[in-house]
Formats: structure tokens, sequence, C-alpha cells
């Protein structure tokens, strides 16, 4: 009888994915495994986004007239591509990644903002 408690009483147990419900309860949460899982799904979708526009960029260039889109679509590929990968992938992914054991990025971190600061100062 008291292990039977015990199974029902582990399974209603409380975690990170069901204290709350909600989208506001996961957008303005303060757990730091809903927060990895919100990284990994941010980068997921912006790999994904500029992986995209990457592949439409290759096959239009497959001929040299360029089949696929117009140039000024071309241009606006090439900008969302830039963009995407350069201010939304990067830093969630570099975020993400300076946790892992051993990753060098932290020291990088500081002494990027260490040469940051001496420039502005």
């Amino acid at each position: 009888m008291r292990t039977l408690a015990l199974a029902v009483e582990s399974q209603l147990r409380e975690n990170y994915l069901n204290s709350e419900f909600g989208i506001h309860s996961w957008l303005f949460t303060t757990d730091h495994e809903r927060i990895a899982l919100l990284y990994l799904v941010s980068i997921t979708f912006f790999f994904a986004l500029g992986g995209t526009s990457a592949t439409l960029i290759r096959i239009h260039l497959l001929t040299p007239a360029g089949f696929l889109v117009s140039p000024d679509t071309y241009n606006r590929l090439f900008t969302m591509h830039g963009v995407v990968i350069a201010l939304m992938y990067s830093p969630c992914c570099s975020r993400l990644c300076e946790r892992l054991p051993g990753s060098p990025l932290p020291e990088f971190c500081s002494s990027f903002q260490h040469i940051v600061r001496l420039l502005l100062s």
C-alpha cells in the first residue's frame, strides 16, 4: 500500500514541464531548464530559417543567369541569411555553448569585452 502511494505521489510531483501552463509562464520563466529549452527551440528555428535562405541562394546560383528568383529577391535572401545567422543564430548558440564543460568561449568573451571597453574609453 505504501509503495502504491509513493508511486502516485512521484507521478504527481511538479517538475519544470508541468509547474505552470501557458505561453506567459514559458516566456517569463526563471527556471534554467525551461530557458535551455527555449534556447534550443530558437536555435533550431533560426538555423532552419538561415539554412533555407542559404539553400535558395545556392539553387539560384546553379546557373550563371540565375533562374530561381529576381535580382531584388536574391539581394533580400542574401541579406536575410546574413542577418539571421550573424545576429539571431550565433548569439543564441554561443550563449548555450559557453555553458559546455571545457568551452573556450567564456575566456574569449571576457577578453573581447575587455578590448571593447578599452576602445570605447
